[in-house]
């Protein structure tokens, strides 16, 4: 019964070390930082870089932990508020039309070269608008 136990530790052991040497080889493949010191390295160097490798993955897990920490301890509150002026402000400088189409060349035109809907063109041309267009033109 002995031998039956020991044939058993046989196979794992050899399925462990399998596995081992397949996962070495991955990682060797992978070329990971340090994977040639875990996979091919003694036992010394193989204790340092695992101690080291633990270290470093403790520091950034709990630095982690604690920025999450500090993030979900304050409540997230949005306030929008949106106020409108009852007045609008004429501004101190106006700025000229600098659009192509002059209001003056256009209602110098005939009504049928113009092509307006009538309103519109009461409104622009009409004889009760009080806009001349003094602004904007070149002096020479």
């Amino acid at each position: 019964m002995t031998s039956l136990a020991r044939g058993g530790d046989a196979s794992r052991n050899s399925v462990w070390s399998t596995c081992g040497q397949v996962y070495g080889q991955l990682a060797l493949d992978s070329g990971l930082p340090g994977s040639e010191a875990l996979v091919e390295g003694g036992g010394a160097r193989r204790l340092l870089w695992a101690v080291a490798l633990l270290t470093l993955v403790y520091y950034s897990t709990t630095e982690t932990a604690a920025i999450l920490r500090e993030y979900f301890t304050y409540s997230v509150a949005v306030a929008f508020e949106y106020n409108t002026n009852e007045s609008f402000e004429i501004p101190d400088v106006t700025v000229c039309n600098v659009n192509p189409l002059r209001r003056s060349k256009l209602c110098a035109l005939d009504a049928s070269e113009r092509g307006m809907n009538s309103e519109l063109e009461e409104r622009l041309c009409g004889k009760t608008q009080g806009f001349h267009e003094v602004c904007c033109e070149k002096t020479r």
